[in-house]
């Protein structure tokens, strides 16, 4: 018994250290315990031990180096619904992007581009883009942020999202802050190489750009997304699309449209999304995706990657 107690109170003490260690580098701006079904669009997961919303590049190397010394977990809580939180929580720091890198302005270099953090949101950036000459209007529609959509590299708007990209600015596996040209930039799609992408430059602008007809497609684009995206709590995509096929369509003629475990179901709108019923948990969602991946697998002889990420512990 007094070995066990000894045992506790020696991981107390260490997480407490840490802690302070991770309070003291990072300027006190470290909440405890934020609960993930919160900040998640699919409304479910545990709590969150360390969030952290760096405003700054600077912030943010910070919080990778110190993380990475501490041997800390980190992961990236985005806006968007790719991302499946576990019922018993994360033990590690989560990082919400804020302030500039969540914000687009005018490059104060030359106002022909435009600055963009990586967390800003589509809804934000699309029409300040649209005012001043960059038809970003592929993007409208998609829930999320540039930085995400960025990453995920979906076909549907990825070839098009990248010719808008002058440079980028990343953070490396050492830590070192530095600025990656539109050649290079084509391969951030899965951020090979780096740590995490903080702000992009998109240009230049173009000032005779028929903005009605910008809007007007971006129009276009935000309807056609809205009819297949489910009302309420979703995740999704849940899969990639296989090459020359669509993930709905194996679902589908695996037989799983409106499949429910729990409250957790596939979209009778676009069955590559999860819509939670009300009081669906992360472990439902998961017995899904796996029922799927193995009927898939079963029925067509087709395997079924994830677009999802997941996050802490079922």
């Amino acid at each position: 018994m007094k070995t066990s107690t000894r045992t506790e109170t020696r991981i107390e003490t260490q997480t407490e250290t840490r802690q302070n260690r991770l309070e003291h580098r990072l300027g006190g701006g470290v909440l405890y315990d934020q609960p993930l079904s919160e900040l998640c669009s699919f409304g479910v997961g545990g709590p969150l031990q360390y969030l952290y919303k760096p405003a700054t590049t600077h912030q943010l190397r910070e919080a990778l180096l110190v993380s990475a010394e501490l041997a800390i977990p980190i992961r990236f809580v985005g806006i968007g619904s790719r991302m499946l939180a576990g019922d018993w929580g994360f033990k590690g720091l989560g990082i919400r992007l804020a302030g500039k890198l969540a914000q687009v302005e005018v490059d104060p270099q030359d106002d022909r581009y435009l600055l963009v953090g990586a967390g800003c949101p589509i809804e934000t950036l699309l029409p300040f883009a649209l005012e001043r000459g960059i038809d970003a209007s592929c993007l409208a529609g998609l829930t999320g942020s540039l930085g995400g959509a960025l990453l995920a590299g979906d076909p549907g708007y990825d070839a098009e999202l990248r010719t808008m990209i002058d440079s980028a600015e990343v953070i490396d596996r050492e830590g070192e802050v530095r600025w990656v040209v539109r050649a290079r930039s084509q391969t951030m799609a899965r951020l090979g190489g780096f740590a995490a992408l903080t702000r992009v430059r998109l240009g230049p602008c173009d000032p005779h750009l028929d903005r009605e007809l910008a809007r007007a497609r971006a129009k276009a684009c935000m309807e056609f997304r809205q009819a297949f995206r489910p009302e309420g709590p979703f995740l999704g995509p849940i899969f990639r699309n296989p090459e020359g096929q669509l993930a709905s369509h194996m679902v589908d003629r695996a037989g799983l449209r409106g499949a429910r475990i729990g409250q957790a179901q596939f979209s009778l709108v676009q069955s590559n999304y999860l819509v939670n019923l009300g009081g669906a948990t992360a472990r439902d969602a998961l017995e899904l995706m796996d029922l799927a991946t193995y009927r898939v697998k079963r029925k067509l002889g087709a395997s079924l990657q994830l677009e999802v990420q997941l996050m802490g512990a079922f």
